[in-house]
Order: structure tokens, then sequence, then C-alpha cells
């Protein structure tokens, strides 16, 4: 099967574009609650003939569990309750992603730099 990446937060689609672009055999998707980024969004895939598909939504409404990656770039502030969010509902074996934003107490899996800022990585167990 392919791979599920879902971005929460997925602002004007520009993680979506990228990795769409960049890896066929994954299934790419956004979640976005603010209106203008997800009119951007929707309107850069749908004229940009993107594979990724955008919808209108709550990240906190969103069930986790059919995705293999689950990438964020929130604030410091959510990030406590994202992981309860993640432990509760993704699979073991699956990817928490975060740009720039720990998860106070959780040792990441791994981190990348990515340009001077950092990509935190959990997998779960």
């Amino acid at each position: 099967r392919a791979l599920s990446f879902l971005d929460i937060g997925a602002g004007t689609g520009t993680v979506l574009a990228a990795i769409a672009s960049s890896h066929s055999n994954v299934a790419v998707q956004g979640v976005e609650r603010a209106p203008v980024p997800f009119l951007l969004a929707l309107l850069r895939a749908y004229f940009g003939r993107r594979r990724y598909r955008v919808r209108w939504g709550n990240l906190w409404s969103i069930d986790l569990s059919s995705h293999d990656v689950v990438y964020a770039y929130l604030s410091p502030a959510p990030m406590p309750l994202l992981w309860e969010k993640a432990r509760r509902e993704m699979r073991a074996g699956s990817l928490l992603v975060s740009f720039r934003f720990i998860i106070p107490g959780v040792v990441p899996s791994r981190m990348i730099d990515a340009g001077g800022n950092w990509l935190y990585v959990w997998r779960l167990p």
C-alpha cells in the first residue's frame, strides 16, 4: 500500500506540494482551519495539478490512525496535547514529525537539521 502523509495545519500547502512532487508512492493529505490559507492550498492543488488533498478542519477532530507520518508545524503550546493524541491514535511504528517544536519531556527518535532549523521525529511505540 502507499504510505500516508498527513500535514496537520497545512497552511497554503507548501509542504504538501513538496512531498507530493518528490514522493510518488505517498498519499499526501492536509488539514487546515484558517480560511485564507486553506483556499490557497486548495487552489494550489487544483491549478498545480498536485497529487494531494487538503480539507477544511481542525487537527483535534482528525483521526490519525490511518497515517504513517503526521507532520506538524504548530507552536510549542499544543505539543503535549498532540503527543497524547498521537499516542492514542497512531499505529506502532508510525512517525510524528514536528518542525521546530519539541514535545517537552519526550526524547525524539531522530533530529534532522533542516537548514538551521530542526525536524524532530518520534516513532510511536
